[in-house]
């Protein structure tokens, strides 16, 4: 893919499903045939096509994609032109267009309306980015679940020690302080940390190594959605499971749990 094409895929994916693009469109062409307020009308136009430039030319679309924010996101690029602006301005004028007052008001009500149904609800509906909390503490009901099985073996209030996957871990930290986990969210500090977070952000983690870097840090739980055959080698080595949540199995590691008797 060009850098070319790449720019028009990341424009088609800002743009979704919604008009807002077109409705911009057309307000840059009405700039152009509009022939009052020069100095605006300049300002706003020359704005966007050095944007325009910018953005689709293969050579800076090269150096921002490879060396600034990533092609993946290029489209945030997008955030720097001034829609809501020249469409508010555009809108505007045409208001003022209208010389009775009804007819600014039906005016008004109908270019709002256009721009409404011309985007889609970012919070509530289909393609919407929020929903209703499943708990007061606003994470997954499922992690909620998982914490309270580690918290509940044993004191409740007691500080335990786990292996947790990297993608879970965040909503961990959320929930409780007591539970404190191998590795954060950027990896771990030390050597038996980092060989453990190396292993469970991997497709295939090797297990032994996770069980012997694990009891270095005296981690007694390890949290992890196994397969069957996953599910076999971490019990030889000397894992428990004591809950499951949906395809979550949480384990306890009983060799570091018996020397922590013994010690006792």
């Amino acid at each position: 893919m060009t850098y070319f094409t790449s720019a028009l895929e990341n424009l088609r994916m800002y743009n979704g499903h919604g008009w807002q693009l077109f409705l911009f469109a057309a307000a840059l062409v009405y700039l152009c045939f509009c022939r009052r307020d020069r100095e605006h009308k300049k300002l706003l136009l020359g704005y966007t096509g050095v944007f325009a430039v910018i953005y689709f030319c293969p050579l800076t679309a090269k150096i921002i994609m490879d060396y600034c924010i990533g092609e993946s996101v290029y489209w945030r690029m997008l955030w720097l032109l001034p829609i809501p602006l020249i469409l508010a301005y555009v809108c505007t004028k045409l208001v003022g267009k209208c010389k009775k007052l009804p007819v600014q008001i039906g005016c008004f009500v109908l270019l709002a309306a256009l721009i409404i149904v011309s985007g889609r609800n970012m919070h509530f509906g289909e393609g919407g980015r929020y929903e209703t909390a499943a708990n007061i503490n606003k994470i997954p009901e499922e992690e909620v679940q998982i914490c309270e099985i580690i918290l509940q073996d044993g004191d409740p209030l007691a500080i335990k020690k786990a292996v947790i996957p990297d993608w879970v871990t965040g909503f961990v930290r959320q929930y409780t302080p007591l539970i404190e986990m191998a590795f954060g969210r950027w990896g771990g500090e030390g050597k038996a940390s980092k060989r453990i977070y190396k292993q469970m952000t991997s497709s295939n983690p090797d297990f032994e190594i996770v069980a012997k870097n694990a009891r270095k840090l005296e981690c007694t739980y390890l949290v992890y959605w196994a397969s069957a055959e996953q599910d076999a080698t971490i019990k030889a080595l000397g894992y428990e499971p004591i809950g499951q949540v949906n395809g979550y199995i949480i384990y306890k590691d009983t060799v570091v749990a018996e020397e922590t008797e013994v010690e006792e």
